[in-house]
Parts: structure tokens; C-alpha cells; sequence
């Protein structure tokens, strides 16, 4: 482990790990203008992770000007010397068209060799191609084969989707197990559905106990439908205690971003003197 001082003399140097190294350091400090100045020194050596980092600062307009077109130019000769980073980010911005014309099939192509070394970015994007058709022909199959290659992997995105999808087929207990494991992760989406299948017994059996304590993680993330449910759980006093005042706080946080349902429950609470 180099100390500052040491990293600046080597980069001074020419030693291209160490102005790679110091390029890092700077976009980690924030200081974005060195940053990019020791990344460009290594990404005209042909350095592929160089590369890909200039890229993002290209991409992102950290110290420098915006410019996706040269952000796709550094993705692409990362990509080309197989970095699975900087072949999903070249996929990412063809199939969005960022610096250049969209094309699924392109994009298809770069993320499916990001995806073949396990990047789970690529993989959950591949997925989403098979699902929706863009780029290949639709196969639900492949969809859920690269879903799961992601969730397994940790990709809390593959792992709620999976959820979701096993959830509206009402394979209920898979659906538990992928909620499960994107809720622990801290997914929103996931903690508020996990909590549902518990109020209901989906999967598990019922435990209005088990369902509070994920629509309040959930709750606690902003997620307006657990703040809703929630807010049902005070009122009904299912899974904890009855407490209007509570139930009145959460139905106001969900009513102010906007749930028409929320705001609805607390006028009829105030109509009726519960709070």
C-alpha cells in the first residue's frame, strides 16, 4: 500500500499502475479534474480499466464536459480487450442511445459477453432483453435463466424481479425465498412484498407479527404502500399494538407523496374523531 507521496513520485515516473492508483484516489476525494488528467495518461497506454473509468467520467461529466460519445469511444476499447465493466456500460448506452444511434441487438451483444464473466449488471439487463423482447426474439426461459444467475450472485434487482414474476404465477413459496433475500439486502420494494405475503400467508404462514417488521423496514425507506399497509396494522391493531396516532403519521407521510388511498383512510379517521 502506497502512501500519497510515494504514488505521485511512481506516477511522476510513468509507472502506469501507480497513475492508475492516483487517478482513483482523486475520483474518490472528489477531485475529478486530476482524476481524469492520471486517467488519461494510463487509457492512451491502452489500459482497460483506465479506459472504463475515463468513460464514466465522460458519461457522468465529472471534470470534464459531458460527452457520451467519447465516454461509448473508452467503453469501447475496454470492451474490446474483454472488461466485463466496461461492456455492460457500452451495452447500457447503446441500448439507450448515449453517444450513439440505439440498437438492441448491439447492446444484446455487449451485455451478453459482460454477463458470460458473471457481471450481474449484465446479467439482470440481459434478462430484462429476454423478457421484453428487445434485441432477441422474447424467451421467458432465458429470462429467468439470467435473472437467476444475477440473484444468485447477490443482484438485488434480479432477486425482487424473480420474486415478482413467481408471485403473479402464485409460486408463492420461490417468492418468498427471493423477497426474502432482496428484503435482507435492504430492497424496499422487496421488504414491503415480503411483508405482504406474511399478512396473507403466501408462502408462509400468516404472521401479521413478521409482516409489520417488514412493511416498517420498507416504511421506513419511503415505500408509500408499506407506509399505507402499515398504517392498516396500527388501526386494526394486527401484528402490533392499536395506536391511531401512529396509524394517523403514516397515512400522513404516504397522503403527502401523493397515495390517494392514505389521504382518503385519514380524512374518514379525522371525520370520525380517531385522531
Amino acid at each position: 500500500m502506497y502512501d500519497i507521496i510515494e504514488l505521485k513520485h511512481l506516477a511522476e515516473q510513468g509507472d502506469v499502475q501507480a497513475q492508475f492508483r492516483l487517478g482513483f484516489y482523486y475520483e474518490q476525494v472528489q477531485d475529478y479534474e486530476e482524476a481524469v488528467y492520471w486517467y488519461s495518461k494510463v487509457a492512451s497506454r491502452g489500459f482497460a480499466q483506465a479506459q472504463h473509468h475515463l468513460g464514466l467520467c465522460y458519461a457522468s461529466g465529472r471534470g470534464v464536459k459531458q460527452d457520451y460519445a467519447e465516454a461509448v469511444r473508452l467503453f469501447t476499447l475496454a470492451a474490446n480487450q474483454d472488461y466485463k465493466e466496461a461492456q455492460f456500460d457500452l451495452g447500457y448506452c447503446i441500448a439507450h442511445g448515449h453517444g450513439v444511434e440505439l440498437d438492441f441487438d448491439e447492446a444484446v451483444k455487449w451485455y451478453t459477453k459482460s454477463a458470460e464473466q458473471d457481471y450481474t449488471k449484465a446479467q439482470f439487463n440481459l434478462g430484462h432483453c429476454y423478457a421484453n423482447g428487445h434485441g432477441v426474439t422474447q424467451n421467458i426461459t432465458q429470462a429467468t435463466k439470467w435473472y437467476t444467475r444475477a440473484a444468485e450472485l447477490g443482484d438485488t434487482n434480479a432477486q425482487y424481479t424473480l420474486g415478482a414474476n413467481c408471485f403473479r404465477e402464485k409460486n408463492y413459496i420461490n417468492a418468498v425465498k427471493w423477497f426474502s433475500q432482496a428484503a435482507q439486502a435492504g430492497d424496499a420494494q422487496a421488504q414491503y412484498n415480503l411483508g405482504v405475503c406474511y399478512a396473507a400467508g403466501n408462502g408462509v404462514p400468516q404472521n401479521f407479527e413478521e409482516a409489520v417488521v417488514w412493511y416498517s423496514k420498507a416504511a421506513a425507506q419511503d415505500d408509500v404502500d408499506a407506509q399505507y399497509n402499515l398504517g392498516v396494522c396500527y388501526i386494526e391493531g394486527k401484528g402490533v399494538k392499536q395506536d391511531y396516532e401512529m396509524a394517523s403519521k403514516l397515512f400522513t407521510q404516504a397522503a403527502l407523496r401523493g397515495d390517494a388511498g392514505a389521504k382518503a383512510t385519514l380524512e374518514d379517521m379525522i371525520s370520525k374523531g380517531l385522531v
